[in-house]
């Protein structure tokens, strides 16, 4: 009798810190499995995709295209699938920013629409952070991505379209000599110089 008393308490003890330590892991499980089980597609979102003439110009920027195809998997996506990737998302889109050096593709306005992309994305990575988020925050967060890449893609498309159409125009020589003579005509007489000589 002297020995069951301490070995209940033992006993009890133990089993309490078990209870514990397993009640928190299933918790923690719990939460990941039920962030990986909502299976509640994103909000369509309408496509904007690169013109065959802005995708031959863009063909080497490498940090592009690996945006642009892992992107491709977040038009329909779960709430689960879109924050566990937002990290290497946010990590691609820091090198596809990184990557400006054409001088084709480095212009503010190109700048601003890659940088707001990378705002939106790196809240999506916060938002993974934050275990009590909503399948509705994760979806309004994804649509607002998808929106910055398709104003991306759609300044792209105008910056390629206008210097392909510049490239392409040719003045009539006719026309050309009209617009050099009136650039070459003679300054009008100054109107005091005039009255000097009258």
């Amino acid at each position: 009798m002297k020995f069951l008393v301490p070995f209940l308490l033992v006993f009890f003890v133990f089993t309490g810190s078990c209870k514990k330590q397993s009640k928190e892991v299933v918790e923690k499980i719990t939460v990941k499995d039920s962030i990986k089980q909502s299976v509640k597609p994103i909000k369509n979102v309408e496509r904007t995709l690169l013109n065959k003439a802005t995708k031959k110009e863009l063909k080497d920027w490498k940090a592009y295209r690996l945006v642009e195809e892992l992107l491709s998997n977040y038009y329909v996506t779960s709430k689960g699938e879109a924050l566990e990737n937002a990290k290497e998302l946010s990590e691609l889109v820091t090198h596809l920013k990184d990557s400006l050096t054409d001088k084709r593709i480095n212009s503010a306005p190109l700048k601003s629409r890659i940088h707001v992309l990378h705002n939106e994305c790196l809240r999506l990575h916060d938002m993974a952070e934050i275990p009590a988020i909503t399948t509705e925050e994760v979806q309004d967060q994804v649509t607002s991505i998808l929106e910055a890449f398709n104003a991306l893609n759609a300044k792209l498309n105008a910056v390629f379209s206008v210097r392909n159409l510049e490239n392409e125009l040719v003045l009539d020589p006719d026309f050309e000599k009209i617009l050099i003579d009136s650039i070459s005509v003679e300054t009008p007489i100054d109107f005091k110089e005039e009255q000097n000589h009258g």
